[in-house]
């Protein structure tokens, strides 16, 4: 392994008083206003300033520390950025537990080399943290490279999934990320470090299933900002390019950027949907699939913190996207017990047009020990799509659905430490939302069983919620409760539907429980409930053309989704162990059936079904051999689902196999050549089977200076095409894709005098995600 390099200023030493037979040293971290300092360095080096153990502080400004005993029991080292260092002589006797203050720096007298490695992940608690920075993690290049390195994460696009949990919500500096596209401005490079936390406890929605939190370099003071481009050629051409940039000035800090992309490519499919009746009928329906979509984004943000203790501003940001789908060659056939009774050529036409204008203001202030942040958000929005189906024989329909949303979202949050290791947090959630829509439709030479219509849907949700954590000895708790009541009415027009709107009145629970005897191992035990809401674009009885044997139809009647999960996240040393399993009730789905009395017309619906099971078990390992770092995982995994098919109860349990073997060489001159190959078993989703798929990507980065460059070939060897098989009722629907999924990829980024954003509040509606 190459060795890192810590350079840490020394400027503060204060002798102390305590036991030299302690094995451990426990302390809380304050600045020179009295607050605690989250995240600082707590290491210990030898009478050398040689590394040997470190730690960071907890969001309570708390740590422990294993220290290992040698001939020279060195010093203990706490720094953080902006601030001056504390160093205190192992050799001394001291009182536990340490009350260290960082003050502000204003001038350096001297600084001092600390050499040695560094541990890439820790697991504390639910909780997995990668190191970056000064690790060979920085040289991943972009965002994702990064991601999929640290264990049990996956995913790209700023959408992560964690194995076993599902969707991440991710956060970047404690500020939830509403649009991904704002990740792209970020390379490894300037990440000081990322935590996967596995089990969030109750201060987070009852909708999300695992966090991320992204930790970028931090200066203090004075002009910062990136600018990259990035460009992508498959089957077609792709760029994306964008900018950001920090002003930090005394008190006062402002922030914006600018994003902008263009995504272009093609497909090719195959449709076939069989309705296994007397006589068999069959539709098929093969196309070319042009996509393209446009992006452009905005953002301005400013900062006022008049003291230590308080913070206020606000961040405003606008979205606008352009989906548009072309369907040039389309083939349509229809057969009747194999006999081709119907055959045309079609166009298909979708442009789908949504605009979010979301602004957060928040506020933050410390009184005593006790920290208080207050968020709002208010989101305001509209979405155009529009839909053209024309055959031969002059057969034409259009659609055309509109939709207006707004949500306003208070959320307050508040953290009481009572003692050293134990302390309160508490909060509530208001938030009102509003989705209104609506649909209509022509249609020539074809009647269908289209309906014009106007909806909407109204909510009003508050939360309430208290965590406990607690720490005695080697063992660890987090416990919590969330109350949320809801309630949804669904309008008709002007009309109020009884049968649809209802009340919700909900528990949500969560315990966790970790167990550290050392400094090379951690075993944690959890327990959460969550609530999967229907989309507001489900929420309604829209029947909606797609061809003319398919249709998709929403449901207004659609309940919550509830999952109770037990999990488990274990590690020793380089070995690292995650389990779930989970008890799904009323899981939401699309299922297919006949339309109406149709024979031969196809409706996937979402709906409703019945409960059923899933469990989860990865395995992930990692270790430097000099210039080389390999990275191994595998995960098991599956349901116990069984659904009517052709009225005989079918078994969805089939288990699936994936695993990752990812390999990074780290090179002179900050060269890092990365080669990941990643296999995805067939595996099953209610009664959706998916076939296996095989993902490869041969990179080569570079840092100069402020710099960043990174050449990507992906999944040259890799097989294009991919099928999904969905069977329900008496219907086989399955569909054949031949992928754009071979490309070549190239991100420039230019990042000079990086800065990290202040606003420290990180409970936050996720209300946002359902629109």
């Amino acid at each position: 392994m190459k060795t890192s390099n810590l350079i840490i200023s020394l400027l503060v030493i204060s002798p102390v008083t305590l036991s030299a037979q302690e094995q451990k040293i426990e302390g809380i971290v304050y600045d020179d206003n009295g607050n605690v300092v989250e995240f600082a360095n707590v290491v210990q080096v030898d009478s050398c300033m040689h590394f040997v153990t470190g730690t960071t502080t907890s969001p309570k400004g708390t740590f422990s520390l294993p220290i290992q005993r040698k001939k020279n029991t060195g010093y203990l080292i706490t720094s953080y950025v902006g601030m001056s260092s504390d160093t205190i002589s192992l050799a001394k006797t001291f009182q536990q537990p340490l009350h260290i203050i960082l003050k502000n720096k204003s001038t350096e007298i001297g600084e001092v080399v600390v050499k040695g490695k560094r541990s890439l992940f820790k697991n504390e608690n639910d909780i997995i943290t990668a190191n970056v920075q000064n690790t060979i993690l920085a040289k991943a290049g972009s965002l994702d490279n990064l991601m999929n390195q640290i264990p049990f994460v996956s995913g790209g696009g700023g959408e992560y999934n964690i194995f076993g949990r599902g969707g991440a919500v991710v956060y970047l500096n404690n500020s939830k990320v509403y649009d991904a596209n704002i990740l792209k401005t970020i390379n490894s490079d300037r990440i000081k470090k990322v935590q996967v936390i596995t089990n969030p406890g109750s201060r987070y929605s009852s909708d999300v299933k695992a966090v991320i939190k992204i930790f970028t370099v931090d200066n203090p003071d004075g002009l910062g900002g990136n600018a990259y481009t990035s460009i992508t050629k498959g089957r077609k051409f792709s760029n994306n390019e964008g900018a950001s940039v920090v002003y930090n000035s005394g008190k006062w800090q402002l922030t914006g950027g600018i994003g902008h992309a263009n995504y272009k490519t093609q497909e090719y499919t195959e449709d076939r949907t069989s309705v296994i009746s007397e006589p068999n009928l069959l539709y098929t329906n093969n196309t070319t699939l042009d996509y393209d979509m446009t992006f452009l984004d905005g953002n301005l943000g400013i900062t006022y913190q008049p003291s230590a203790r308080q913070t206020i501003g606000f961040n405003t940001r606008i979205t606008k996207y352009e989906h548009n789908h072309t369907i040039d060659d389309a083939i349509i056939n229809h057969y009747t017990d194999g006999v081709n009774d119907f055959h045309t050529d079609g166009v298909n036409k979708s442009k789908n047009v949504p605009i979010q204008w979301l602004t957060n203001t928040f506020y933050t202030l410390s009184l005593g020990k006790t920290r208080l942040d207050f968020t709002d958000d208010i989101l305001v929005g509209t979405q155009s799509r529009k839909l053209f189906y024309g055959e031969q024989n002059d057969v034409e329909v259009s659609t055309k659905n509109k939709s207006h949303y707004l949500m306003n979202s208070f959320v307050a949050d508040i953290n009481t430490p009572i003692t050293t290791k134990v302390s309160l947090n508490y909060g509530g959630e208001f938030t009102y939302s509003r989705y209104k829509q609506t649909f209509d439709f022509n249609e020539n030479n074809i009647e269908t069983e289209m309906k014009n219509a106007e909806n909407k849907n109204e909510q009003i949700l508050g939360a309430a919620y208290a965590n406990l954590n607690t720490q005695i000895g080697k063992f660890s708790m987090n416990a919590g409760l969330r109350y949320e009541y809801a309630s949804w009415q669904y309008f008709v027009g002007n009309m109020k539907q009884k049968s649809q709107s209802r009340d919700y009145n909900d528990l949500f629970p969560s315990l966790n429980i970790s167990y550290h005897p050392n400094d090379v191992s951690n075993i944690s035990l959890g327990y959460r409930q969550t609530v999967r809401r229907p989309n507001y674009g489900e929420l309604n009885d829209n029947i909606e053309y797609q061809s003319r044997y398919y249709y998709v139809q929403g449901n207004s009647k659609l309940d919550y989704s509830y999952t109770n999960s037990i999990n488990m996240l274990a590690s020793y040393k380089n070995l690292r162990l995650i389990g779930s399993l989970d008890f799904v009730n009323d899981d939401i789905a699309m299922k297919r059936s006949l339309l109406g009395e149709s024979k031969d017309i196809v409706l996937s619906q979402a709906t409703n079904i019945s409960n059923y099971k899933r469990w989860n078990v990865g395995v992930n390992w990692w270790q430097h051999f000099g210039i080389y770092t390999p990275y191994l995982e595998i995960g098991l995994g599956g349901q116990t689902f069984s659904y009517t098919y052709m009225d005989t109860p079918y078994h969805f349990n089939h288990p699936y196999v994936n695993f990752k073997v990812h390999n990074t060489f780290e090179l002179k001159n900050d060269f890092s050549i990365t080669l990941f190959v990643d296999y995805y078993g067939k595996n099953y989703s209610l009664f959706r089977e998916v076939t296996e798929q095989w993902n490869t990507q041969l990179s080569l980065s570079k840092n100069i200076k402020s710099w960043f460059f990174e050449l990507s070939v992906n999944n040259v060897l890799c097989p294009r095409s991919r099928t999904s098989t969905t069977r329900c009722d008496w219907i086989n629907d399955a569909s054949y894709s031949n992928r754009d999924n071979k490309n070549v990829f190239l991100l420039v980024s230019y990042s000079f005098n990086y800065k990290q954003k202040r606003h420290q509040a990180n409970t936050k509606s996720n209300e946002i995600r359902r629109f």
